[in-house]
């Protein structure tokens, strides 16, 4: 008996699934090839999650299939790395929306917990998707329409601690030192009291580089009870004291206004943002939601909601108005900057990112611009 092969989804609403091959209607998994998978293309699904197919057949929805495996923990690792590690001192859901907040898991068990694709007619997907023929039909492909707005993303995202290890252990050390000579304790208080007066900035700040080499002098061990211990203790010390005075000497001879400009990708791209928009576009934790974020910062609103990445003809509307792209060199440099960043980043869940981010923006402000409508109507 053969084993039982699992396809990890996204469905055209956002969340994303892994469900049984067999239920993906014209997919070959022999010629599946995640890395060169068109991000503009999807698939219909059957949602097969009652015992007994209903009268009309099957309901249907559109996704994209991700990636395939015969182990579900293979596919939650494909997950992870697109949407990126959690952080461990994020803020946790409750446990009513638990449930809801789960990006992948067991097949839905009710209709509660429908794909968000299947609000639209089950019978107008299951008619798009009657062509006939072994090759995927053009019925069956359909852009995907919106960012995953359902997932795991509950809490704020608060900065990771930094790792105390090191610094931990030497305070160990200074507590089973404490039986130790009155003299020691004395000269350790002395150099406390000079570095609390080099912070509270009791100094003149005009000290150069070689200055504060100057001022390092290298303990050496005198007995063998423990001396190689508070040598390096000491030198620990000394070592994160004249990193603190080089920094502070670099800040206060290159202060950063948080509106100077940065350069995207390589020195010569003359793409630039303002160092703010750079900060919180590095410090997202995906190389998905970075992408999103620079796009923001690089291109205006107007330039979004008339614009795709690739500028082609939308493949669901075939009235819908061509497109023009994004500006290619623009769009480089932001690829080239989150390549740098990120070693699991994937060209087609670049695009695909981007393409959402775009439509949903279009579709906030279509909705905006007939609720406006109505009211003065009204």
């Amino acid at each position: 008996m053969e084993n039982k092969i699992f396809a990890l989804l996204r469905w055209v609403g956002g969340e994303y699934r892994d469900v049984p091959v067999e239920w993906i209607k014209d997919f070959n998994v022999e010629s599946f090839d995640s890395e060169n998978e068109d991000p503009d293309l999807s698939y219909v699904v059957e949602w097969r999650v009652k015992n007994k197919m209903p009268k009309k057949g099957w309901p249907c929805a559109d996704a994209q299939v991700v990636a395939v495996s015969e182990d579900k923990s293979k596919l939650q690792q494909k997950l992870q790395s697109i949407e990126g590690s959690r952080s461990p001192l994020r803020c946790k859901p409750k446990k009513k929306n638990k449930q809801k907040n789960n990006l992948i898991g067991n097949v839905a068990k009710n209709k509660k917990e429908t794909p968000a694709a299947m609000q639209t007619s089950n019978n107008d997907i299951i008619g798009k998707a009657s062509g006939s023929g072994t090759s995927k039909s053009y019925q069956n492909k359909t852009k995907r329409t919106r960012l995953d707005t359902n997932s795991n993303r509950s809490g704020k995202i608060l900065p990771l601690r930094r790792n105390l290890g090191v610094e931990e252990r030497y305070d160990e050390e200074e507590k089973q030192d404490g039986d130790g000579n009155e003299e020691e304790k004395d000269g350790n208080l002395e150099e406390e009291e000079e570095k609390e007066k080099d912070d509270s900035g009791e100094s003149d700040g005009s000290s150069s580089d070689e200055e504060i080499f100057d001022d390092f002098e290298v303990p050496v061990a005198t007995d063998n009870n423990g001396g190689i211990g508070k040598l390096f203790k000491k030198v620990f010390k000394e070592l994160k004291t004249i990193e603190s005075k080089l920094d502070e000497n670099q800040r206060n001879d290159n202060p950063r206004d948080p509106d100077d400009q940065v350069e995207l990708g390589h020195a010569g791209s003359n793409v630039f943002i303002p160092l703010k928009c750079w900060t919180a576009a590095n410090a997202q934790t995906s190389f998905t939601s970075m992408a999103i974020s620079l796009v923001k910062s690089v291109f205006s609103t107007e330039e979004r909601l008339r614009s795709n990445l690739r500028g082609k003809r939308s493949r669901i509307n075939r009235d819908a108005p061509i497109r023009p792209a994004l500006d290619e060199l623009k769009m480089n440099a932001i690829e080239e900057a989150v390549k740098n960043k990120f070693d699991n980043y994937k060209k087609s869940y670049f695009g695909s990112a981007i393409n959402n981010m775009l439509n949903d923006e279009r579709r906030k402000n279509n909705a905006a611009a007939n609720n406006l409508e109505n009211a003065e109507e009204n």
